[in-house]
């Protein structure tokens, strides 16, 4: 590598480190401090959901912007805009009054942005012979700085106090748009500006690729349905089984976070060094095995009474569900080039908004029903409907093939 490109993957790789670790730092913080307060599951899931939620509010704006400005000087100002928005947390964090969660969604709009875009600075600051070797050690940054955020949680929590964590969540903000703003890249493309209906066309398009292509689709399909009951549920879990079920507080999420990253990490290089060569291009009855799995995995976690013992458990079903995750984010290669950066824009973004979702009606529900119940209707909810995806694949295939042999045997009898 050359110095160029070590010195942009270093600052890329701190940047989101960084970022990372405040972000969740005060996710954990906000979380733990309305349980806390209102001891309300209900009240305490909104931070969550304001986290996720924004996604889709930025696709319409980052898709008319990310092919003419540096993608790098717009992960800053994403940056610089989270921290001032988190530092005016502080005149509003007693009252937890609606400027509150208005100033965390604007907080959640730029930390949302610097994530999107990720992986179109990645290889616009990356060259391309550079890329497979090192652009996967910045998403293991990211993950790191999930982890640091756990320990933090763990040790520093109480210590911290909420205001400490929101002055420390601003202080990473303006590190990480610090960095970013000295990364070399792309210079913007300086293309006239679009007219409305090149700019509905740049909107539309992505979303026309997805539907005309049925692996992508199928793909995209069971990418939600994991988002919406498996990752949805698991982050509420994260949150609120060690303070409701097991008693232990910010240490068992700290704990927790720390599992999850581990386990998102390893699950990622087992994909990419072991995996992707074997899976199907297609989802097929090969994926039966990892949806049983972690299925099985995940109710065996939300019925065990102690944390410790909950662990191994937590930790097979992140691996596994990241491992599949990354086989279905990989089948993005049908799609044309050209549409790649826009096209997994739509994927993050519909799936973090999912997310949100879920926790929302995960913290309503479990003012009804015990929180492992809820967590189990989730789980019974992806299983059963990720079964009937692959089936309905499955049988789509089998049609296909049959029509194809169909037309293979007339093909003969003409030439006979």
């Amino acid at each position: 590598m050359n110095n160029s490109g070590m010195e942009n993957f270093l600052k890329l790789f701190w940047g989101f480190l960084i970022n990372n670790v405040g972000s969740y730092f005060l996710l954990i913080s906000l979380s733990i401090h309305t349980f806390m307060t209102t001891e309300s599951t209900s009240f305490s899931s909104w931070p969550l959901v304001i986290h996720w939620v924004p996604g889709p509010f930025l696709f319409f704006f980052t898709s008319s912007i990310i092919d003419k400005f540096r993608t790098q000087r717009i992960i800053s100002l994403s940056c610089f805009f989270s921290g001032f928005a988190t530092l005016a947390l502080l005149y509003f964090v007693k009252a937890m009054s609606w400027p509150f969660f208005l100033l965390l969604f604007l907080r959640s709009l730029g930390h949302n942005m610097t994530n999107s875009l990720k992986p179109v600075t990645m290889k616009t600051c990356i060259a391309e012979k550079e890329r497979a070797r090192f652009a996967p050690f910045v998403q293991v940054g990211g993950y790191l700085g999930m982890a640091i955020s756990g320990v933090l949680a763990l040790i520093f929590v109480k210590k911290f106090g909420i205001e400490k964590a929101i002055i420390f969540d601003a202080i990473t903000f303006f590190a990480s748009a610090i960095i970013f703003l000295t990364v070399k890249g792309n210079k913007k493309s300086n293309q006239p500006s679009e007219g409305k209906e090149k700019f509905y066309y740049s909107l539309v398009q992505p979303f026309k690729v997805i539907v005309g292509n049925t692996n992508l689709l199928e793909a995209n399909i069971m990418l939600f349905l994991i988002s919406v009951f498996l990752q949805g549920s698991y982050d509420f879990a994260i949150n609120f089984l060690p303070q409701q079920k097991w008693n232990i507080g910010e240490q068992g999420v700290g704990i927790l976070f720390v599992v999850m990253a581990m386990a998102v990490a390893i699950g990622a290089t087992i994909y990419r060094n072991y995996t992707s060569k074997y899976m199907s291009d297609t989802l097929s009855l090969d994926h039966l095995p990892i949806i049983l799995f972690t299925s099985t995995n995940y109710f065996l976690f939300t019925q065990i009474d102690n944390i410790y013992g909950a662990i191994p458990f937590f930790f097979f079903v992140i691996g596994f569900e990241n491992l599949f995750i990354h086989h279905l984010m990989g089948l993005i290669k049908y799609c044309p080039e050209e549409e790649i950066a826009k096209v997994s824009m739509i994927q993050g973004s519909i799936c973090k908004a999912l997310m949100g979702g879920m926790v929302f009606i995960l913290g309503y529900g479990s003012e009804i029903l015990d929180v492992s119940i809820c967590l189990n209707i989730a789980n019974l909810c992806f299983l059963s409907l990720s079964l009937l995806a692959i089936l309905v694949t499955v049988y789509r295939s089998f049609s296909t093939q049959k029509v194809l042999q169909n037309i293979e045997r007339a093909t003969r009898l003409n030439q006979i």
